[in-house]
């Protein structure tokens, strides 16, 4: 069995990486890609990146994608 999951922002009392790290302990292969810059919680998704990474879990790191500035307007993306 593998767990798999992205985490975007986590609260300090979230459930998620958690779970991930009680998995890994359990012999469950367990797989996470963590975004580094989220909006205000960048340190909070280090954090349990780090303890994914020392309990096991296999962690990933993500930067968003950046705009080109030289794109035009149309072919921006937009945000909601």
């Amino acid at each position: 069995m593998t767990l798999k999951t992205t985490v975007y922002r986590t609260s300090q009392d979230s459930a998620i990486a958690p779970a991930l790290i009680k998995a890994s302990e359990n012999g469950k292969q367990a797989v996470c890609v963590v975004e580094l810059k989220a909006r205000f919680d960048e340190q909070r998704n280090i954090e349990w990146a780090r303890a994914l990474e020392q309990a096991g879990v296999h962690a990933s790191f993500r930067l968003p994608r950046y705009e080109d500035p030289r794109q035009d307007d149309a072919r921006r993306p937009t945000r909601g």
